[in-house]
């Protein structure tokens, strides 16, 4: 049905409005039959905050808004964001596809993906008017033109046809974000209601006082956020259309702790969701709830747009990867498993690559780390900047840190196992406890078979992800799927927790580069944990590979085995000639460290040619040959 044909039935009166066919995105579900008004829809999307409101049991902070809706709408217990960081977990809400099934899993690096991957088309073409107010960071290069109706700080629903349906989301919710607190001095930090003194960390950080600082100065601003989220719900109320409007709360990921946005983690995955559904549309909440109540079962980012369409009484595009939790089509069965990812994040001066993939059920957390050998907590140079993570860094260096709060400056395990019934915190991996066997042999296999699922495309370096001849690099990676089903099995033989060199003598010869990559990562990590093996003549021709990741693998694992000036060398040059693996050369001489202290003279002469270069400066920080307070020259504590 045509848009203008929509608005002549709203014009003439029509109150129960038709099925709307999907946009032509892909074949669809056969839609029910509609016979009850179609709801509007507000998201009001925080940023950067866990389940940390007084309706979650939070003390601390008075959110009396978000409390209310919570008190006549649905809580949510088990909701996980799309990603640990912004504008990864807000391509996979808006596309309703897994970031690295996209390829947009990596941080600030806008890509082209197909033009039918967002789902706002789909209620647009059924008749809803759809606006976006203001913040976008889908992580995508060519967001169709057709996405909104109205996108941007002016965009409301006021503006829409009289009475036409609307899907409003109102993404400006800024009160919370990261940069309150990398952008604040804690001496400077006025005015709080909540005091340090007060706050209580988790188990993994230490009770150092500007963890504790900034920890109270984010709980300030969800009294801030809950506040304008009052002045949302009150500008909806006197628009006339709050009792025909579902609303949506949530946050676009987990929350400010070290540890927490940008990793994947419990905490960085974990976000707060409260849904109000008015009385009309009660009959639409998940199945077994009640007003006021919570639901525990498992919900995703990738579940929202299916929803929202089940919600509406519009077909479903085959190309969503969620599935209902509401609505008149919410899945018969409730979702078993949910599921995230870690890539690319970074800044201005480069990034960090780290790829991980991670699975839970109602219980039990598996991970799994790609490039084990690579520390957590190697700096990046946005979450460095957070106060409590520099004084966590120096508290570790001083030796002030137990066993637990030291992991997040170590390399990890390959695997990992939580039971977060018993642990909700993630202290104790049992991967090596023989009573979980079963268990991680079934969420173990679930990852893999997920990874195949969904054509996971998010394990190559982000500059190998070119398109060449297609107009998206999930264009070319769908057009060969040998090559993408070749660079997952070399990824999972490189991070296999019984890896051998034999293992990958054939990826080391493969003619992709991408290939080549992984087994030289594979040797990378068996440098590190078996330097005694022979590994020097499978290294020697990748270190005049022609791509310089697999160069820059091949010269870490030669320094790790102790050929230390000519594996150095190769590393500088690879900063010094700025190439497409600079900073991932840096992350090799941070995680080598003191193998790597004959490379201090030369890094500081490029630094001095380079000064605002944060990787150069992290390194040197790591060498001890500038102090920590130095990491950032301009705002350093």
């Amino acid at each position: 049905m045509k848009r203008s044909d929509f608005l002549r039935l709203l014009l003439l009166g029509a109150t129960t409005l038709p099925a709307f066919p999907s946009s032509a995105m892909g074949k669809s579900h056969e839609p029910a039959a509609i016979n009850h008004p179609r709801p509007n829809f507000l998201w009001i999307i925080a940023e950067d905050t866990g389940p940390w409101l007084g309706c979650y049991g939070n003390t601390q902070v008075r959110t009396p808004h978000l409390d209310a809706l919570a008190a006549r709408g649905l809580r949510f217990t088990n909701a996980w964001a799309g990603g640990p960081v912004c504008s990864a977990s807000r391509s996979s809400l808006f596309t309703g596809m897994y970031a690295p099934a996209l390829g947009t899993d990596t941080h600030r690096e806008e890509r082209p993906i197909p033009p039918w991957a967002f789902f706002t088309p789909s209620l647009r073409e059924a008749g809803y008017y759809c606006t976006n107010n203001a913040k976008t960071d889908y992580n995508i290069s060519n967001l169709r033109a057709d996405a909104w109706d109205a996108n941007g700080p002016q965009a409301h629903y006021k503006d829409r046809p009289a009475e036409q349906p609307f899907f409003h989301c109102y993404s400006s919710l800024g009160q919370t974000h990261m940069a309150r607190i990398v952008e604040s001095r804690p001496e400077k930090r006025s005015p709080r209601r909540i005091s340090p003194d007060a706050i209580k960390l988790p188990r993994a950080l230490p009770n150092e006082p500007l963890l504790r600082d900034d920890r109270a100065w984010h709980l300030d601003a969800l009294e801030l956020m809950d506040a304008q989220v009052g002045r949302v719900l009150g500008e909806l109320k006197a628009s006339g259309a709050a009792e025909d409007t579902i609303v949506f709360f949530f946050s676009d990921h987990g929350g400010c702790l070290p540890n927490g946005k940008g990793y994947a983690s419990e905490w960085g995955f974990h976000v707060p969701l409260i849904v109000y559904f008015p009385e009309k549309f009660a009959h639409l909440r998940p199945r077994n709830t009640q007003p006021g109540g919570t639901c525990e079962q498992l919900v995703s980012f990738l579940d929202f747009a299916p929803t929202l369409l089940s919600l509406a009484g519009i077909p479903t595009p085959n190309f969503l990867q969620g599935q209902a939790f509401a609505g008149a089509r919410a899945a018969i069965q409730a979702r078993e498993h949910l599921y995230g990812f870690r890539g690319l994040s970074g800044g201005p001066d480069g990034a960090r690559w780290d790829v991980v993939r991670t699975v839970r059920d109602a219980r039990y957390l598996y991970t799994r780390n790609f490039l084990p050998h690579r520390a957590p907590g190697l700096r990046q140079d946005y979450h460095a900047r957070m106060p409590g993570q520099q004084a966590w860094e120096q508290a570790w260096r001083d030796g002030r840190c137990d066993e637990l709060q030291s992991r997040f400056w170590q390399p990890k395990p390959v695997e990992e196992f939580y039971d977060l019934q018993a642990d909700p915190e993630q202290t104790r991996n049992l991967i090596a406890d023989p009573a979980q066997t079963k268990d991680i042999a079934a969420l173990r296999a679930r990852l893999s078979a997920w990874l195949e699922e969904i054509q996971d495309i998010g394990l190559t370096p982000n500059s190998l992800r070119s398109p060449e001849a297609f107009a998206s690099y999930y264009d070319r990676m769908r057009a060969a799927p040998d090559l993408r089903r070749a660079i997952l099995a070399a990824a999972l033989r490189a991070s296999a927790p019984d890896l051998q060199p034999e293992h990958l003598t054939e990826d080391l010869h493969s003619p992709h580069p991408v290939v080549r990559y992984w087994a030289a990562s594979g040797l990378t990590r068996l440098a590190y944990q078996k330097p005694t093996q022979n590994l020097a003549p499978l290294l020697r021709p990748l270190l005049s590979d022609s791509e310089p990741w697999v160069r820059v693998a091949a010269a870490e694992a030669s320094v790790a085995l102790g050929d230390t000036d000519g594996g150095l060398a190769s590393l500088l040059r690879e900063i010094e000639t700025h190439s497409p693996a600079a900073s991932e050369a840096c992350a090799a001489i941070e995680t080598l460290g003191p193998r790597a202290a004959t490379a201090g003279e030369a890094l500081q002469k490029l630094h001095h040619k380079d000064p605002t270069n944060f990787y150069l400066r992290s390194a040197l920080v790591t060498l001890d040959l500038m102090p920590l307070k130095k990491l950032f020259p301009s705002d350093s504590l």
